[in-house]
């Protein structure tokens, strides 16, 4: 029911041997793509394929229906012309929120992830990074007022070591296990200050000095 129409005799396209699927020799077509590929003589346009009005050979070739990566030199008009998640793949559903157009931060090379220019960025750095327009404070995050920039740096979000200089209170001020590590499980129990046995360069283990013991 699903066969090409054609006047041409069986033998002309198949062998007697097998009657299996056989491809098509396309060499001596003369009419468009489309006058055969139009969904009911043979196999069109994908449910998913790219609304356009060029003619299939402007990006598939005769000799293979795969999919075919699209030319954009030619292309005029902005990315979001065609990719709108509707034409074409448009933005993730986790995409920054943002005006700017496509090519402002993609190249139309690639559309892999690309690394957020902060350099003309003027607003702080938790206008974006407020984990709904862009990633923010993990969970486990120490609580405080400071600005992101205080102990970070816009080329790198990885951990930072807190600048201990200037802080004010007792160590346990803020080491009390919910604002920031607090004594392990196994500690000595005591009720000297951490500053007592422990610096604020290192909050490694410390040996207990026995000369002072009472």
């Amino acid at each position: 029911a699903n066969h090409l129409p054609t006047s041409d005799t069986c033998e002309d396209c198949h062998i007697t041997i097998s009657w299996a699927s056989v491809g098509f020799d396309h060499s001596a077509v003369t009419d468009t793509c489309v006058t055969c590929h139009n969904g009911t003589d043979a196999t069109g346009k994908s449910s998913d394929h790219l609304l356009t009005s060029d003619v299939c050979a402007d990006c598939h070739v005769t000799t293979s229906w795969t999919d075919t990566h699209f030319d954009h030199t030619g292309a005029i008009g902005t990315c979001f012309s065609c990719h709108n998640g509707t034409d074409a793949t448009g933005k993730p559903v986790n995409h920054l929120p943002t005006s700017d157009t496509c090519e402002d931060c993609h190249v139309n090379t690639s559309w892999a992830s690309v690394g957020f220019d902060h350099s003309a960025v003027t607003a702080p750095c938790a206008t974006c990074h407020n984990g709904t327009d862009a990633t923010g404070k993990p969970a486990s995050h120490l609580p405080t007022s400071d600005l992101c920039a205080d102990c970070h740096v816009t080329t790198s979000w990885t951990d930072t070591h807190f600048d201990h200089t200037g802080a004010i209170g007792t160590c346990f001020s803020c080491h009390n296990g919910t604002d920031a590590t607090g004594k392990p499980a196994g500690h000595l129990r005591t009720s000297d200050a951490c500053e007592a046995c422990h610096v604020n360069t290192s909050w490694t283990a410390v040996a207990f000095d026995h000369n002072e013991a009472v």
